[in-house]
This record gives structure tokens, C-alpha cells and sequence, in this order.
């Protein structure tokens, strides 16, 4: 007669026990998940963040590498001036020589279209 009060009350308990381990297995299982979760999260994150800073810094010494380049070329352009500055006269006496050709290119080009044979005499100075 006991036993028909005591083995309802050992099979609730059971019950109750074997749901509180799947409740703890359950949550456990979630915080693992969750924790896996964050940990990979933080490490893309830092993966990222590692490779900007990487690109960042190689970016900063290509940077730093063309800015010697073009600092070690100062010299080189600054000599080229006399010699460009040099040449302004010359090119400026080509000037009435280039002027004195545009009648006779004029003259060839209109031979040209009306289909008569031009000659073009070189001559030696």
C-alpha cells in the first residue's frame, strides 16, 4: 500500500531530474555555442583588423618609397632648367623660319587636291 504513494513520488523525481539535466545539457550545449560564437567573431574581427594594419602599413612605406623617389629627383630637375631656359632663344629664333613654311605647306596641300603631282625638292644647307 505504501509503495503505490512512494513510486509516483521516485518516478516524479526521476522526472524532475532528467529534465533538469536536458534543461543543464540544453543551456550548456547554448553557452558553448554562443561562446564558439564570439570567439570566432572576435577573431575575423581581429583577423580583419590585422590585415587593414598590415595593408595600412605596407601602404605607408609605399607612400614613404615614392616620396624619396621623387625627393632624389629635385636635383635632377633642377639642373634640367638652365638647359630647358638655355633653349628658349633657339626655339624662339625657329619661330619666323616655322611662319616662312606655312605658304608653301598651304601651296603643296592645295596642289594635293587639285590632283596635280608635287615635287618635293630637298635641299641641302
Amino acid at each position: 500500500m505504501i509503495l503505490k504513494y512512494i513510486i509516483p513520488v521516485f518516478t516524479k523525481a526521476t522526472v524532475l531530474a532528467m529534465m533538469t539535466t536536458k534543461i543543464i545539457a540544453a543551456n550548456l550545449a547554448t553557452v558553448a555555442m554562443m561562446t564558439t560564437e564570439i570567439i570566432a567573431a572576435n577573431l575575423a574581427t581581429v583577423t580583419t583588423i590585422t590585415a587593414t594594419m598590415t595593408t595600412a602599413v605596407v601602404m605607408i612605406l609605399a607612400v614613404i618609397a615614392v616620396t624619396l623617389a621623387v625627393v632624389a629627383m629635385i636635383p635632377a630637375v633642377a639642373a634640367m632648367i638652365p638647359a630647358v631656359v638655355a633653349m628658349i632663344p633657339a626655339v624662339v629664333a625657329m619661330i619666323p623660319a616655322v611662319a616662312a613654311m606655312i605658304p608653301a605647306v598651304v601651296a603643296v596641300i592645295l596642289a594635293a587636291v587639285a590632283g596635280t603631282k608635287v615635287t618635293v625638292m630637298k635641299i641641302k644647307l
